[in-house]
């Protein structure tokens, strides 16, 4: 008799469980909109009452009567046992949800850039999605990653990167360039001149806190799929008043935090320190690399974008020479020059939405990394074959507008060793000032040739895309701003004359082989 009567309720789902109503707050109703579902003479007829209901919506919260109002059942409409539209007082209802078996999570992976995402599942279960590519740069036969405490370079047991250098990258050079060529707005077509392809560093390794030598190294939580997640590409350029950084950056999610350092990029310049006797010297470009700070310091500039900057589109864009809101976010840090930081340096920042490929186009003036000295002393010290130590890094954010990984060049001397804001100097790597490299004619010779070929065909579309009018029309009303959408004459409008009805995708590299990194 039992078998033939659980046949006869299957419909109602009564008897083999498959759904059971659970008590949530009792002499309460909730504050959404809620549907009759006519009298049921019991809270389990109630149930199933609810759980046939489908449409506008499935049932998955009830009231069930009491009282003067026994037998009365409802649909409630909220889609949280919390009821955020608010709890009513009412001492003739309970409010009951609907648990399904159907409701029951399916646990699995639910990134959908991980290799064993599970489209079915409704809950993530905690593990580490599998990565789609390892941030080694190689590995031995037992699997162990390339690190540089086991080969014997990294000696100190409490700072396991202490000692690293990148034998193929520790100095890397400073194209010369005319005063003038170089502008900064986001464009880079005005670099294609003055680097060959042996400049132009893509995806350079470092070591991790472990002494794991990578090309990216997660941080709170972040996870790294691979160059098209994340990856670094960069060119050095130097003329008589300032010192160039181009970075294409491919960031499968664009954020950008409160702080310019967030999600942004940081740099730092190594200096003699103010300790020193001989006034002249103090505060000059170096490259000791030394863990006396009464050798070596740190000059410390982060630039980036705005939160206000990034449109839900994933248009973004920034210029130092535009007034807020269209002005990049820039944080002087720290300064050991008599007087501080002269606040000249340039920033723009362009984001291509089809490429997911953020440019930065940096022109760190003088006076901000020597001060404000005579002529004589630029003239003497600023010129070709200079040394000095150089280190930069992007910060990547996915999941939240926070620094959740990174990479760059020699990025621990300037990430996780705060040394009492002195960050870690001895740590950088080195920049040399190079006379003019000739790009090959064919465009061809590494990376150089299409990276430039990709940014002559893309660059301008995507700036014409970007401030006609559609992020400055985006920033101004975020921030509540009247002002007029006509877009001012801005070095973001360079390349203007371009169609924005297509914007070619930049080129995308792969990162160098693995050999060439350690």
């Amino acid at each position: 008799m039992m078998k033939r009567a659980c046949a006869l309720l299957a419909c109602m789902h009564l008897c083999d469980g498959a759904f059971s109503p659970e008590l949530i707050k009792t002499d309460s109703e909730c504050g959404s909109e809620n549907l009759d579902l006519g009298p049921q003479s019991t809270l389990a007829a109630c149930a199933a009452a609810c759980d046939r209901h489908q449409y506008p919506r499935q049932c998955q919260f009830f009231n069930y009567g009491k009282l003067q109002e026994a037998g009365r059942c409802f649909m409630e409409q909220t889609t949280s046992s919390r009821c955020e539209e608010g709890w009513l007082s009412s001492e003739t209802r309970d409010f009951y949800k609907l648990n399904r078996l159907s409701d029951q999570p399916v646990m699995g992976c639910m990134d959908e850039r991980a290799s064993n995402y599970n489209a079915a599942a409704t809950q993530d279960d905690g593990t580490w999605c599998s990565q789609l590519a390892d941030p080694c740069v190689s590995r031995a036969a037992d699997g162990a990653c390339a690190n540089c405490v086991t080969s014997g370079q990294c000696t100190n047991e409490h700072d396991m990167n202490d000692g690293f250098r990148n034998s193929a990258n520790d100095t890397v050079y400073a194209s010369k360039v005319a005063d003038g060529s170089i502008k900064v707005d986001g464009d880079l077509r005005d670099w294609a001149t003055a680097h060959s392809a042996d400049r132009h560093y893509e995806s350079v390794a470092f070591a991790s806190l472990t002494g794991d030598v990578v090309t990216f190294e997660s941080h709170d939580g972040g996870k790294w799929y691979g160059p098209s997640d994340f990856s670094v590409s960069f060119m050095l350029a130097w003329d008589s008043r300032h010192f160039y950084l181009a970075a294409e950056v491919q960031d499968d999610m664009l954020t950008a935090g409160r702080n310019c350092w967030d999600t942004g990029l940081q740099a730092g310049f190594e200096v003699s320190s103010e300790y020193k006797e001989a006034s002249l010297e103090m505060g000059l470009l170096q490259a000791e690399r030394s863990k006396d700070g009464n050798i070596s310091k740190l000059q410390l500039i982060n630039l980036g974008l705005r939160p206000e900057q990034v449109a839900p589109s994933g248009t973004a864009a920034c210029s130092s020479s535009l007034v807020d809101p269209l002005s990049c976010c820039i944080h002087y840090e720290r300064s050991v020059q008599d007087g501080g930081f002269v606040e000249k340096t340039q920033i723009a920042v362009l984001r291509n939405p089809v490429t997911r490929v953020t440019t930065y186009e940096v022109a760190f003036a003088l006076e901000d990394l020597l001060g404000s000295r005579v002529e004589d002393v630029y003239d003497s010290h600023w010129r070709e074959g200079l040394r000095f130590g150089f280190s930069f890094l992007v910060n990547d954010g996915d999941d939240k507008a926070k620094q959740q990984g990174w990479a760059g060049y020699y990025p621990h001397a300037l990430t996780m060793g705060w040394n009492h804001g002195n960050k870690e100097p001895w740590k950088v790597g080195v920049v040399q000032l190079a006379r003019y490299a000739e790009a090959p004619a064919s465009g061809g010779g590494g990376c150089g040739g299409l990276f430039f070929l990709g940014l002559l065909l893309g660059v301008g579309a995507v700036i014409a895309f970007l401030f006609r009018r559609q992020i400055i029309e985006f920033v101004q009303k975020r921030l509540g701003r009247t002002t007029s959408t006509s877009a001012p004459a801005t070095p973001l409008a360079a390349a203007d004359y371009m169609s924005s009805g297509s914007a070619p995708a930049l080129t995308v590299h792969p990162p160098a082989p693995a050999s060439s990194m350690v």
